[in-house]
């Protein structure tokens, strides 16, 4: 008997792609990366011959130094999002220059926890990408980034929180208020002007207290956005961009 794991045909370059699933996946290895999720049953999944049980409103992130299957009995949920090693390279020197050799160094998976109602939020986007698919909606590929945006966000708050000294009242406060729309659509320098250091300086504190540069964080927070409101509306593109602080 053949027991080597298949080999998950590679993407095209810059594809990402979403699927859902409804039985457990056998040995496999894949060329890209996937982010997967239990939605439904109960599952645990095999990983480099590590057991891992599923946890609830999680997220786990495979690349090719991960060979995985899946244990389950019955019907199951399961979520995937599909992303091209190009497309995977782009989104992670975009947030944070050499996150990516982060991440590849990794045997184990990554497990990225969100809140109950953002994770059935992000399914429900996700769900609603399913529908673009049939209907050749341009609205597709912008959602589906932003959401993996969104996750790889997510790991990078969590592993900087790990070891982050707590930061002074001052940032806190900034940090609040940069999540709010009226803050996070404006032009860097306007925010840098809610300190009392120069540019250059408040970029290095921010740095230093989040591990990321501030237009990274800021670009996270943007495509959030984006992606509510082109879920949730019926506003044009452009319209969402101008929204979200981009005038082009």
């Amino acid at each position: 008997m053949n027991t080597r794991p298949y080999i998950i045909p590679k993407l095209n370059a810059y594809e990402c792609t979403t699927n859902k699933w409804y039985y457990a996946t056998d040995q496999h290895i894949h060329q890209d990366w996937e982010f997967t999720t239990t939605t439904d049953g109960h599952v645990e999944n095999v990983i480099n011959g590590v057991i891992y049980k599923s946890i609830p409103d999680t997220f786990l992130l495979l690349g090719p130094k991960h060979v995985h299957t899946q244990l389950a009995k019955g019907v199951i949920g399961r979520r995937d999002i599909c992303i091209s090693s190009e497309n995977f390279y782009k989104y992670c020197e975009d947030l944070k220059p050499g996150l990516y050799e982060e991440i590849n160094s990794l045997r184990e998976p990554i497990q990225i926890h969100l809140p109950t109602n953002t994770y059935k939020e992000l399914l429900e986007r996700l769900t609603t990408i399913d529908v673009y698919k049939t209907t050749n909606s341009s609205n597709e590929t912008p959602l589906l980034h932003s959401i993996v945006l969104y996750l790889l966000g997510i790991y990078i708050e969590h592993s900087q929180l790990k070891d982050s000294p707590t930061p002074p009242d001052w940032f806190s406060d900034f940090m609040r208020k940069i999540q709010e729309p009226e803050y996070f659509t404006k032009k860097i320098e306007d925010l840098v002007k809610l300190s009392n250091y120069t540019h250059a300086h408040f970029l290095l504190l921010f740095k230093e207290h989040t591990g990321r540069t501030l237009i990274s964080y800021i670009t996270a927070q943007r495509m959030n956005y984006a992606s509510k409101l082109l879920l949730n509306t019926n506003i044009p593109v452009i319209q969402v961009a101008n929204e979200t602080g981009y005038d082009n």
